[in-house]
């Protein structure tokens, strides 16, 4: 085991360990488990992912130390800090968060969620048909959209990390098999940051959260399309998806968009493979 993490006193507290990404990997699902861990302390849902480090995210860097070290209030000595931001594994669009994390969290460890990269680009082209408006069918998306590829290059995302902090400071942890089995996974997690890893704590098997997720037709507003269907009765809801909603589209994996995108990738994966010593071959199904 790992020792544990640096403590810091309850007035200046800080993270001592980050999940930084990847995006629709799984990070929710780990940040909803560590978070019920009696010895973790990290922030409550509504600033589950406060992006602090990152530039063109809600302005919060300019927010300063003090704001940041306000998600933490609610500490009481719990020996591992952290937070979960998947903006911190978007470069370039998001900046220098590698750079600012080394400068003021220079002891911290880092975890890194990765997912087969063509899943993980298709699950996010979705995400941005839902939240962001995007428009473009897949194929398009992939060569106007570079943002949405470039958060699957893991080894590029992963770079600026390796210059600035020691390898045994950033765990790598393949989305499949955290969802094969959470429990272990996340019990090489807790060993990781040097907490206990033998409570029994509730595991939930991480899910598709978008899988139900439908656009209206017409106007779609993300926001209150969630709201209505958080408050709507069961029998209206199903009424309404039925009659003014369509569902996400759905790209193949093994359509040519897919596959061109998968030798785009393949450079990448082989880097990653090299640099943290997983093998990824299953990645390459068809």
């Amino acid at each position: 085991m790992l020792g544990s993490p640096y403590r810091l006193p309850r007035t200046d507290v800080l993270p001592n360990f980050l999940i930084i990404g990847a995006a629709k990997s799984g990070t929710t699902s780990l940040y909803e488990q560590l978070r019920r861990h009696p010895q973790v302390c990290m922030p409550a849902r509504r600033w589950k992912e406060p992006t602090f480090f990152s530039e063109r995210a809600h302005g919060r860097w300019a927010r300063g130390l003090d704001w940041y070290r306000s998600l933490f209030s609610h500490y009481r000595g719990e020996a591992a800090v952290g937070e979960a931001s998947t903006s911190y594994t978007k470069a370039p669009v998001y900046g220098d968060a590698a750079g600012k994390i080394a400068e003021t969290l220079p002891g911290v460890r880092l975890i890194y969620l990765v997912r087969d990269p063509v899943d993980q680009v298709i699950s996010h082209y979705r995400h941005m048909v839902f939240h962001d408006g995007l428009r473009l069918p897949f194929d398009r998306a992939l060569d106007e959209k570079p943002f949405l590829v470039d958060t699957a290059r893991y080894a590029f995302q992963l770079a600026p990390y390796r210059r600035r902090f020691p390898r045994d400071r950033i765990l790598v942890v393949p989305f499949e098999r955290y969802v094969a089995d959470p429990v272990a996974e996340c019990r090489e997690i807790c060993r990781f940051l040097g907490i206990h890893d033998g409570l029994e704590i509730a595991l939930d098997r991480p899910r598709n959260v978008g899988s139900a997720r439908r656009l209206v037709r017409g106007m779609h507003w993300p926001r209150a399309y969630r709201a209505f269907q958080r408050l709507a009765p069961g029998p209206v809801r199903r009424a309404f998806d039925r009659r003014l909603t369509r569902p996400l589209p759905r790209p193949s994996r093994d359509s040519s968009a897919a596959r061109r995108l998968r030798e785009r990738l393949r450079s990448e994966v082989d880097v990653l493979e090299q640099d943290c010593g997983i093998d990824f071959r299953r990645w390459w199904r068809c």
